[in-house]
């Protein structure tokens, strides 16, 4: 063979490896022994020519020492394939085995060869060098092994797709809501497991088949290891993950807690086990794991076991939503202050509706009639308050009963007997409180009607009229009115407390003034005003009512029972009728805005401020000033020529300096009583069974039309505006 060319050469970055041991390289033998010769190879008596040899390529690598075949090869990324690149022979005869033992000595390789494909290379480097890449060997590739999973096992198999969406309820969003009927109907449902109860379970990665390399490095690809972690209320236990409590499952991947399902009021004093609907349900219910879970959320005051006893001999159903009261605080107590134990019970109360809307005014204890020498009552003194605690054992403080002094007014007196302090009347009356003044007081009566024969009434007392008044009398005063019969047109009364009239409100210039509430049947084109509530047993219609609290309508009587038709009806916090509007009646306005007494006020701080500012302006046009400032007044008072114009300039100052003050004052009790308005407004409602277009819903000046008939709603104003909700 001929030498191997000489000379430097630049080569890649070596590639150092285990190669496999020295294999001496030799020409196949012929049949007779005689090594095999190429026949363009001179004799052993000619001559030799000179050789013509290709320079390798970069990288290129000598096969066999002392020749000159050379050649390049590529090895994939993954260290799984050699492509030979290149192969120059310079006259080596070799076989494919000898080719790759010399190309894995070469380049530190191993693997499976492809003889196939390295005699083909042969063949073509037998003319010069052979550049075409050739795929010649392969590593063994490494089989993967499993990854490793974490199997749920908390229930049936088949249910994996419910499974999942049920670990993604947010139990603690429904458990938020503000009454247990709204955790309820959240809509929460999932998985409930039980202390001890095998949740999950940690099923490890498999190693797979090993592999070898080009290089015969092994290769191996392992599955990815899982991981399981404990999450509230859980534990490991090895590869197992397990329940602490009894609750309900959340979670997914690697990690699950236990959400304790107690839902507890805000002001702690009463807890609720609510039962979700569930995937499963367990065989049995253990008293102690409900104990435990309510310890988990700091429940441990008012435990009812009884009633936790029952729950779990009768749970409820898989598919149930159910809520169970498990604890109950006990609410504070306060002390009764100092106060009358009564014989009878002043307290003034509803008076009945009967059936056809009148009012049977007996029944409201507006007066309660006493006669002389009766006892009214006895005298309690103050006691101590009784403390209460939450379900999470949290004190609830509770304040004691105030001393006061409660005294003995007009018609009454105060006996000692046996140590006790007792009240009698003196007089035959109406018993009334007032602050803690207990007095009785005399009650005007007339049996009959209002009229010509008893003529107008105004009395400093209550007054009781069996029959009606007739039409254009009036009737003031200083207590309460009631009235058996009707309110007849033109008919004035005025109380300073109450008024009932049984059976109705009538007529265009009929007025009904009142500081405390109002009862009666119906209101007919009629204008009535009162500081407190009003109730109507049946109808208003085409009235101008203004109310200082709650206007309700009731629906006894008439084909018209619960109605508004027409008019102009404003109450101060709420108007409740059955139906509000009428497209046979003018235009009906029903509204929340100031009471009587707010616009009484607002009325005269208006006046003030008219009066203040006019005089002002008087007083300024007199002593010819352009500004009523502390330094214009000064200076004006500066300019005075005399002493007697000196004085009658200070006196005007004085003037204008009152009126000033009186002008900051009313500018001030405006504002207050406008904020107090549109407070009261915020919270004001109108609610109707139904309410027809065309009906205006005045809210403290906002006005808006109804533009189509709503059934079951209740308006109020928004931060929007006007809104509705069903009722």
């Amino acid at each position: 063979m001929a030498a191997q060319r000489g000379g430097q050469r630049r080569t890649k970055k070596l590639i150092t490896s285990t190669v496999q041991p020295d294999i001496a390289v030799t020409r196949p033998e012929d049949e007779t022994g005689s090594a095999t010769v190429d026949a363009t190879r001179p004799s052993d008596t000619e001559e030799p020519a000179e050789a013509v040899s290709a320079p390798p390529d970069e990288g290129a690598r000598i096969l066999v020492d002392g020749q000159q075949a050379w050649a390049t090869v590529e090895l994939s990324e993954d260290r799984l394939q050699i492509t030979l690149t290149a192969l120059a022979l310079e006259g080596l005869v070799i076989t494919a085995t000898e080719l790759a033992r010399c190309v894995g000595q070469a380049f530190g390789l191993q693997g499976r060869f492809d003889g196939k494909a390295l005699r083909r290379v042969i063949e073509q480097a037998a003319t010069g060098v052979a550049r075409a890449p050739v795929l010649i060997g392969r590593g063994t590739p490494a089989e993967p092994g499993t990854d490793g999973r974490v199997e749920l096992v908390c229930v049936k198999k088949g249910s994996a797709d419910a499974l999942a969406q049920a670990l993604r309820t947010d139990y603690a969003q429904a458990l938020a809501s503000a009454t247990v009927d709204e955790v309820l109907a959240a809509g929460a449902s999932g998985v409930a497991v039980i202390p001890g109860q095998v949740i999950a379970r940690l099923l490890p990665a498999t190693e797979g088949t090993p592999g070898k390399d080009i290089y015969g490095k092994p290769l191996s690809m392992p599955g990815q290891a899982a991981v399981l972690e404990a999450g509230k209320h859980t534990r490991l236990d090895g590869d197992q993950l397990v329940a602490e409590i009894y609750g309900y499952l959340r979670g997914s991947g690697e990690s699950f807690d236990i959400v304790p399902p107690v839902w507890i009021d805000t002001e702690g004093t009463a807890a609720y086990l609510i039962h979700f609907p569930a995937l499963r349900r367990h065989k049995s219910y253990e008293p102690e794991w409900i104990v435990a879970t309510l310890s988990v959320v700091g429940v441990t005051h008012g435990i009812d076991e009884a009633g936790i006893a029952d729950l779990c001999a009768n749970w409820p159903a898989a598919n149930a939503a159910e809520a169970a009261l498990v604890a109950a605080g006990a609410a504070a107590k306060d002390g009764n202050d100092t106060h009358i134990d009564y014989d009878r019970n002043p307290a003034k109360r509803a008076g009945a509706v009967r059936a056809d809307g009148s009012i049977d005014y007996r029944e409201r204890n507006a007066a309660t009639g006493i006669a002389s020498g009766q006892r009214i009552g006895k005298l309690e003194p103050a006691a101590p308050g009784t403390p209460g605690a939450t379900v999470l054992g949290k004190e609830l403080p509770a304040k004691d009963g105030k001393d006061k002094q409660i005294v003995a007014g007009a018609n009454v007196s105060a006996r000692n007997e046996d140590g006790a302090t007792l009240f009698y009347s003196d007089i035959d009356g109406t018993l009334r409180v007032k602050g803690d003044t207990i007095e009785v007081e005399e009650t005007f009566t007339v049996s009959g009607d209002v009229d010509f024969e008893t003529g107008n009434i105004d009395v400093p007392m209550n007054v009781e009229i069996g029959g009606s008044v007739k039409s254009e009398f009036t009737v003031k005063s200083g207590g309460s009115v009631t009235i058996g019969g009707v309110l007849e047109p033109g008919c004035k009364v005025m109380a300073a407390e109450d008024v009932i009239i049984a059976n109705g409100i009538f007529g265009d210039t009929t007025q009904v003034t009142a500081v405390g509430d109002v009862e009666t049947k119906l209101i007919q084109n009629s204008t009535v005003t009162l500081g407190g509530d009003l109730t109507v047993g049946s109808y208003i219609y085409n009235a101008i009512v203004r109310a200082g609290g709650t206007i309700t309508v009731e629906e006894g009587g008439s084909e018209r029972a619960g109605s508004i038709f027409g008019g102009e009806v404003i109450a101060g916090r709420q108007v409740m009728a059955k139906h509000i509007g009428s497209k046979e009646t003018a235009r009906t306005l029903v509204g929340i805005g100031s009471t009587p007494e707010q616009q009484q006020m607002l009325s005269a701080a208006e006046d003030t401020l008219a009066s203040s500012h006019h005089e002002i302006t008087r007083l300024m046009d007199v002593l010819k000033m352009g500004g009523t400032t502390p330094k214009d007044l000064k200076a004006r008072q500066n300019r005075c020529r005399t002493d007697e114009e000196r004085k009658q300039v200070d006196a005007q100052v004085a003037q204008i300096e009152g009126a000033q003050r009186d002008k900051v004052e009313a500018q001030a009790t405006k504002t207050k009583i406008e904020a107090e308005i549109l407070a009261a407004v915020a919270k004001g409602t109108i609610r109707a069974g139904t309410i027809v277009s065309d009906v205006y819903l005045d809210f403290g000046g906002q006005v808006s039309r109804v533009d189509k008939t709503v059934m079951g709603a209740e308006f109020y104003l928004a931060k929007e505006g006007l809104r509705w909700r069903p009722t």
